[in-house]
């Protein structure tokens, strides 16, 4: 009876070893999820910080130019060549919180800082921008970057009445302020957006001569995705502008100037392109307009073929500042990083007794 308590009691013992050994055996075999999660909170913190950290990009343009100009009063004729660098930009852009990001970029063709300038963003519907940026002023000027514009030359308008709206080379950009927004929300885009500026005036990287300010205002509806209308204005000057007469004698006086710009683009990815806009303004009692039609066809996301129409007038007392361009163009783009454009236009005055013809290429390297 002793040995049968015995031989019970050590195979109790035995079972409840195997048993043990077998739950061990099964812990040691489950994964260790402490492990896992502090690799998932290592990765989340990692990822938090690069989010942080400046994003680079930019791009390179290289250019070949042939200029072909025919005076048919006199029979003469002029060409001009050239090889050119057209651009070189660096752009660093980050966000410091979900609400507040920043951005900084640079040409080194003819050096200049282009932008820097801080966004808050608190609402879709009031936004502020402060610093140097583009002017919210037409379609053309600030949702066609030169990286991804059809043809390589702006349409006259824009680069005589928008670009260098106040005499001087500004790219479309000043220094100041900017309030915007957006109402009624639909599948990622708004329907309706302004935009509301107060700006120096006076040109990039510049300080202010005087109490007088730039004033900048428009409202975009966007009823379907690719379709934008567009109406702008602005207003601006300098109340102590300086010149001399003839005589060597200076004077004082202010210098005003008002643009108007009206228009539509309707852009499919791949299929459509139409844009048009009017811009008109003053310049010192000076009337000048610009009108311009850009039709193209995005065959495929590789090839896109384009052609303009392109009318400007300087002076709207003299009819000889008439000028008309005839613009065609493709755009090849194998690869997102590189971009081809061939493009060739015509261009005559108002009676057509000066010609010229104009090939271009640019190869843009983009990072």
């Amino acid at each position: 009876m002793k040995c049968s308590k015995k031989s019970m009691l050590v195979a109790t013992l035995v079972m409840l070893s195997a048993i043990s050994v077998k739950a061990q055996k099964t812990i040691d075999s489950l994964p260790d999820y402490s492990s896992e999660t502090d690799k998932l909170e290592k990765i989340e913190k990692i990822e938090k910080i690069i989010s942080h950290l400046p994003k680079i990009s930019g791009f390179l343009q290289l250019g070949y130019n042939l200029d072909i100009g025919e005076n048919i009063a006199d029979d003469h004729t002029d060409i001009n060549n050239t090889f050119l660098i057209r651009r070189a930009r660096f752009k660093m852009d980050g966000d410091i919180t979900s609400k507040i990001d920043y951005c900084m970029q640079i040409e080194f063709v003819n050096p200049k800082i282009l932008d820097l300038y801080m966004r808050f963003k608190p609402f879709r519907q009031l936004n502020v921008q402060a610093g140097q940026f583009k002017t919210p002023f037409s379609i053309e000027n600030t949702y066609y970057l030169p990286k991804n514009t059809e043809l390589i030359d702006a349409p006259m308008a824009i680069g005589k009445l928008v670009q260098t709206y106040d005499g001087i080379g500004t790219t479309g950009r000043n220094l100041g302020v900017n309030i915007y927004g957006g109402f009624f929300k639909k599948d990622g885009f708004c329907i309706l957006n302004y935009d509301l500026g107060i700006y120096n005036g006076n040109g990039i990287n510049l300080k202010d001569i005087d109490w007088f300010k730039t004033i900048v205002a428009r409202i975009n509806v966007q009823p379907v995705k690719d379709l934008r209308i567009s109406a702008s204005y602005l207003y601006g000057g300098n109340t102590e502008l300086e010149w001399q007469d003839t005589n060597g004698i200076t004077h004082t006086e202010e210098y005003l100037y008002h643009r108007y710009a009206i228009g539509l683009s309707y852009d499919k990815p791949e299929g459509l392109i139409v844009r048009s806009e009017w811009v008109g303004g003053s310049t010192n009692g000076i009337d000048a307009q610009g009108l311009y039609l850009t039709v193209g066809w995005h065959i495929n996301k590789k090839w896109t073929c384009v052609a303009r129409c392109d009318y400007y007038q300087s002076n709207m007392d003299i009819k000889e500042t008439r000028l008309t361009n005839f613009s065609v163009g493709m755009v090849w783009q194998p690869i997102k990083y590189i971009r081809l454009q061939v493009n060739y236009y015509n261009q005559e005055n108002y009676n057509f007794s000066k010609n010229s013809n104009h090939f271009s290429v640019l190869l843009t390297g983009i990072f």
